[in-house]
């Protein structure tokens, strides 16, 4: 849901500025698509699969420019990892 969220962000500032970035305008909206259609079927099984080819993301992390923001979203992907990686060695299978 994070990742929805910064894409929809990044697009919102891209359609606020006088000189659209059409390309980028593009690739945001193709992942966000990536990551919500498959997010409405009710089964989560391939999610990652499906997440990995939201290049929109991480272009638009990148365009943050307030380092509290960045450090915030640093913490929460990083506390997801060290919760997956438990379930992981305890044998749950997390996807």
């Amino acid at each position: 849901m994070l990742l929805a969220v910064v894409l929809l962000y990044d697009l919102y500032i891209m359609f606020k500025m006088k000189n659209k970035d059409l390309p980028q305008i593009s690739l945001n909206l193709y992942s966000l698509a990536a990551i919500l259609l498959p997010s409405l079927t009710g089964t989560l099984s391939s999610f990652p699969r499906y997440a990995l080819i939201s290049f929109g993301f991480f272009t638009a992390l990148s365009k943050i420019k307030y380092k509290s923001v960045k450090i915030l979203i640093s913490i929460i992907f990083s506390i997801f990892q060290l919760i997956f990686y438990t379930y992981f060695l305890k044998g749950y299978f997390v996807s």
